[in-house]
């Protein structure tokens, strides 16, 4: 067994036993999809996560968002953090880009982040706090079943367990359990780096092209 399968193994052990789960069948070790399973619906699992007291990122729950949107959408937009759009100027920025390019309405659309709970902590400081927290990712879109998933930033290495440089990678099509997933660069960098809005159309323009080959 591999270093890298040896700790998704461990990390999975250990949100298990955060989670009060004290007992299970079998881990299957060629599955690299092993979630902890938490609702049967996205209502449900909302309020559990509402309810979430695992990390100290919980005692701001007056900054809780589990996610904005239509939950039922076929495309979901998955950040990292609650802060990813940190002022008005970025969102609005971001969804001009969505409603020129992919022709949609940011209504129409889930935007959902790893973690639920509001933090200005540095990344380097939140590593347990995502280990527990990306379970309700999981269970989102396990429940939701959307077209087409996408990831914005390092959100993408969370989700899909590796290591890639956003700035590699951004635009390619993945598969997340048979779901189509494009990584995005996140909407913040481009913001204060200008000289990569361009890369963000044309990422965008791949997306189209993947929605009109559905």
């Amino acid at each position: 067994m591999t270093k890298s399968k040896k700790r998704e193994i461990l990390d999975l052990l250990y949100s298990y036993n955060y989670f009060g789960i004290e007992y299970i069948d079998s881990l299957n070790y060629n599955n690299n999809k092993n979630k902890i399973k938490f609702s049967n619906t996205l209502d449900e699992l909302e309020s559990d996560a509402s309810h979430c007291s695992l990390c100290d990122l919980s005692k701001g729950k007056d900054t809780f968002n589990f996610g904005i949107g239509n939950k039922y959408s076929n495309i979901y937009i998955i950040g990292l953090t609650n802060n990813q759009f940190n002022s008005e100027l970025i969102f609005d920025s971001f969804k001009e880009m969505i409603k020129n390019i992919l022709f949609l309405d940011i209504k129409d659309i889930y935007i959902t982040n790893i973690l639920k709970c509001f933090t200005k902590l540095n990344i380097e400081k939140l590593s347990k706090s995502i280990k527990l927290c990306e379970n309700y990712v999981f269970n989102q879109l396990e429940i939701a079943q959307p077209k087409l998933i996408i990831t914005l930033g390092s959100a993408f290495n969370h989700l899909m367990k590796n290591d890639e440089n956003i700035l590699d990678i951004s635009g390619n099509s993945y598969k997340y359990n048979n779901i189509n997933l494009v990584p995005l660069l996140e909407p913040e960098f481009v913001y204060k780096n200008p000289s990569y809005k361009d890369r963000m159309e044309n990422d965008l323009k791949k997306v189209k092209n993947l929605l009109e080959k559905r």
